[in-house]
């Protein structure tokens, strides 16, 4: 990672002590210098920092949506991306103005990514029959509620694609890890701020044109589902993705209604059974606890695999 420019590194300062504090997982600001703290133990905890000021919290957004081609203003009044900050990438949402009490909030996902064995989350027959889907080429979906750790759970099946193939990711925030030589990131604005105005529409239409083995997905939402679903229906395989369901059913609710809300005609049943010949497994994430400690299980849940 380059080093920050003297104008990334003022924008990051009153940040830098709580960014480094241990075991931080997220920071959520609904009022300038309040700050609310998700530590890795599951708890909450409220600080004050004077130094996080509305000015501060704007300096920050705009700086590094300017770096990434988006806008943040009050136009272009909410922001999703990321910042660097010690050879890490952090996730960043922010909105401002009249939408939101108290004219500014901000969150930032600061748990550093990190690689667990498939056997972390489940039995080991479990794991060995998951990487077998993986290697195969079977089109899986990491489902689960906010904050079970989907993304870091896919960032662990993705080390098990064969590094021979060619990779393409799809995001709007850069968080899928890929080892693998051969790999192309295209970016999408979440809240089409980018100069450009590409959507995942564009990418995805463009994306068998450049030769890739598999095409990872980073997030499920409204404006990909129906692209996504054709893309694996036409012949296009062994690809993955996240979405926010607790399971399979509720999963193929999502992503019916979000094709219904993209404006996709057709029945709920029509679209179910149109996503059900495009996905072949669930791999389904829930966060529980263990005395003090965060603990996630992952179950698999595959479907019709032996005749597809």
């Amino acid at each position: 990672m380059k080093k920050a420019s003297s104008v990334e590194e003022s924008a990051l300062r009153p940040f830098v002590s709580t960014f480094s504090k241990r075991g931080l997982v997220e920071i959520c600001i609904n009022t300038p210098t309040e700050l609310w703290l998700e530590f890795d133990t599951g708890e909450w905890k409220h600080e004050r920092n004077a130094d996080i000021t509305e000015s501060a919290m704007k300096e920050l957004v705009t700086t590094f949506a300017t770096i990434s081609g988006q806008k943040f203003n009050r136009h272009n009044p909410s922001f999703s991306g990321r910042i660097p900050f010690k050879n890490t990438m952090l996730r960043v949402e922010a909105v401002m103005g009249s939408s939101v009490e108290g004219g500014f909030a901000l969150s930032i996902r600061v748990g550093r990514a990190s690689i667990y064995p498939l056997e972390s989350y489940m039995s080991k027959s479990e794991a060995d029959a998951l990487k077998q889907y993986i290697i195969s080429g079977k089109t899986l979906m990491v489902n689960g509620a906010t904050g079970t750790g989907k993304t870091t759970l896919a960032n662990s099946m993705i080390t098990h694609i064969p590094h021979r193939e060619r990779i393409l990711t799809i995001e709007d925030t850069r968080e899928l890890i890929v080892p693998h030589p051969n790999v192309l990131h295209r970016l999408v604005s979440k809240n089409g701020t980018d100069e450009g105005k590409v959507d995942y529409v564009d990418i995805i239409n463009q994306a068998t044109r450049l030769r890739p083995d598999r095409i990872l997905l980073g997030e499920i939402d409204i404006g990909n589902t129906m692209p996504f679903l054709k893309l694996c229906n036409t012949g296009h395989e062994g690809g993955l993705s996240t979405i926010h369901a607790a399971d399979a059913d509720q999963a193929f609710d999502t992503l019916c209604l979000n094709a219904g809300l993209a404006g996709v005609e057709g029945s709920k049943s029509d679209i179910e059974q149109y996503a059900k010949k495009a996905i072949h497994g669930f791999v389904s994430i829930k966060k529980t606890r263990e005395g003090n400690k965060r603990v996630f299980r992952a179950t698999l849940d595959m479907l019709n695999t032996k005749e597809r």
